[in-house]
């Protein structure tokens, strides 16, 4: 049930071109959503750490000063975006942020609410996602 609510809670946002930002799972549900694979990893210590970074693309019009690491708090690896576009990747190339280039859509794989080495990324992000369309 929780996944057909938040399913159809993306295809409202693309309708009514609302941005949507997916954390984590929510990131997960996107690739899903769109087309994309998920793999479930065998590495233990994959969820409880920090993962390396690294820009696939820079697909934002703004310039970010770009972390290092993320924190990462999931199992869940990504290696297929399906339809969106991958933007950030691990050392092992998971997906960790994917957008969308048709929809105002972005997912990224860590979680910006928790401490992170990525704070300040994860501010510019989030502000510049969202208060975009008014510059």
């Amino acid at each position: 049930m929780r996944d057909k609510t938040e399913h159809n809670l993306i295809e409202y946002a693309k309708y009514y071109s609302i941005p949507l930002l997916g954390v984590c799972r929510g990131l997960q549900l996107l690739v899903s959503h769109f087309g994309g694979k998920l793999e479930i990893s065998d590495d233990n210590e994959h969820p409880i750490c920090c993962n390396k970074v690294n820009y696939i693309e820079n697909p934002f019009k703004y310039n970010l000063n770009f972390p290092a690491e993320v924190n990462s708090f999931h199992n869940c690896l990504i290696k297929d975006s399906g339809k969106l576009t991958p933007f950030i990747s691990d050392e092992n190339n998971n997906l960790e942020g994917a957008y969308s280039k048709k929809y105002n859509i972005l997912g990224i794989g860590w979680h910006p609410n928790r401490p992170s080495p990525s704070a300040d990324f994860d501010k510019n992000l989030l502000q510049n996602f969202f208060l975009q369309e008014s510059s």
